[in-house]
């Protein structure tokens, strides 16, 4: 999840500019432009409904039996698949399907749904080598993993095609609905009362809200998410709009605190006390909120490492052991 979305940079000026009025007239007792300038807009009551994937019809499931796996690395198999794209929300994408080495008994494995991070979460996201550092713990740990891709990957700062279909597929809770339905159809060695999703940055801000509308989860382990998706953005998100209608309603229904009274898995979260992207404050916020609404929420603060290593290093083990006590 980038610090901010990348055409922060190309407007830092202007809102330097625009903040610098506000200060001026806060000496004048302008108070309320001040907060205009520095928080998030609202929205409206229809902002807060939540989503209902189960509207968008299930696409044809690939014919994993018509790819031949592969050797990733030593310890895991990987089949790329692909959905085919008959077109609308979550009829394309791509769904990779890692399993453990050897034949596996029908029900006998947990599986681990997992979107791809990077995003601003005004966009989705292809599936790329680099996430495999993400995926393969789990797959070590004899778990399957089902890593899809989200609708709309964006080709420019701004670009309201991207945007466009990633809030058609429900901020990529179809495409996340079809990763269940595949695994349900497609892949018998899992055991369905121990699927989990999981996710880093704004992945794990996917997860959350997968788990919000996903009763089939046995739990969700997000690292570093952003749970209000309106505070990440701030005042970024009145330019925002301005590039992306829709975008500020958008932002408030697809955060994670928006449904959080949904919410009936256990959750993992994770973070890092020197995380300058997605700051260690926000996270125990989050646990907080979540405790404060009777939730079962387990969280882990490392001590250093930033806002990618400690997730590698010691999250996901740390997660793949709460697994194994949830969902059994």
């Amino acid at each position: 999840m980038p610090d901010k979305p990348n055409s922060t940079y190309k407007i830092v000026g202007i809102v330097a500019a625009v903040l610098a009025v506000a200060g001026l007239l806060v000496c004048c007792g302008c108070g309320g432009l001040v907060y205009w300038a520095s928080s998030a807009p609202g929205a409206s009551a229809a902002a807060l409904e939540p989503f209902d994937p189960t509207s968008v019809p299930i696409p044809p499931m690939p014919d994993r039996a018509a790819v031949e796996p592969y050797e990733v690395e030593p310890g895991a198999m990987l089949t790329e698949l692909q959905f085919e794209n008959s077109g609308g929300p979550g009829q394309s994408g791509q769904v990779w399907l890692y399993l453990p080495p050897g034949d596996h008994a029908p029900g006998s494995l947990p599986c681990v749904l997992i979107a791809p991070a990077g995003t601003t979460m005004l966009e989705g996201m292809d599936l790329g080598e680099g996430d495999q550092a993400e995926h393969l713990p789990y797959v070590h740990a004899g778990f399957a993993v089902v890593a899809y891709s989200l609708d709309g990957p964006s080709f420019g700062e701004f670009d309201p095609a991207a945007f466009n279909a990633f809030r058609d597929s429900m901020a990529g809770l179809v495409n996340a609905r079809n990763a269940v339905e595949f695994v349900l159809a497609k892949v018998p060695e899992v055991d369905p009362k121990r699927i989990y999703a999981a996710g880093h940055s704004s992945a794990g801000t996917h997860a959350l809200l997968l788990a919000e509308h996903e009763p089939r989860l046995a739990g969700a382990a997000a690292y570093m998410p952003a749970y209000d998706v309106p505070k990440r953005f701030g005042w970024f998100l009145r330019f925002v709009e301005g590039q992306l209608p829709g975008a500020t309603e958008f932002a408030h229904r697809s955060s994670p605190k928006t449904h959080a009274d949904r919410l009936n898995c256990p959750v993992f979260l994770y973070t890092a006390n020197d995380d300058s992207n997605v700051p260690a404050a926000d996270v125990r916020a989050a646990a907080e909120d979540l405790q404060s609404r009777g939730k079962d929420v387990t969280i882990e603060v490392a001590p250093y490492g930033g806002h990618y290593e400690p997730m590698i290093d010691s999250g996901i083990p740390a997660a793949i052991e709460w697994m194994k006590t949830k969902g059994a």
